[in-house]
């Protein structure tokens, strides 16, 4: 519970620092939970080090992606440098609609385990071939 009020106070700095037409449009009681939050995480077959890993920001409220949609998306993100609000192009797990009714505004879960704004959602993306090309490099 504490990690997703989190997530909602990052999402508002962010927001604020963005101060773009789309931050306008942000409510925090619109942001959604991501549907598996709360349910117990299986570890694949990986090394115990990396089960241990994931399994501990799971269990510190990391946004969990599991039972959404994996797409091409568009977030506004700050610049630290710049203090300028700026977007960006990525793929990320995109929450579903909340039940009831129409969102003003959508939200995805990014690489980072930060739930982010969306400016924009595309096409479906590979999670294998991002993730191959992740332990390519």
């Amino acid at each position: 519970m504490k990690m997703h009020l989190f997530i909602r106070a990052a999402c508002m700095l962010v927001l604020a620092i963005g101060g773009t037409s789309h931050a306008q449009n942000f409510s925090n009681a619109e942001m959604p939970n991501p549907p598996a939050t709360g349910t117990p995480w299986v570890a694949p077959e990986v090394s115990p080090e990396w089960a241990r890993a994931a399994k501990e920001l799971f269990d510190q409220g990391m946004a969990d992606p599991r039972g959404c949609e994996y797409r091409q998306i568009k977030v506004i993100t700050g610049n630290v440098w710049s203090l300028e609000p700026q977007t960006i192009q990525t793929h990320g797990w995109v929450l579903p609609v909340l039940a009831g009714g129409k969102p003003t505004q959508r939200f995805a879960v990014c690489w980072n385990g930060l739930v982010y704004p969306l400016v924009e959602i595309g096409e479906a993306c590979s999670l294998q071939e991002d993730g191959d090309r992740l332990l390519e490099k």
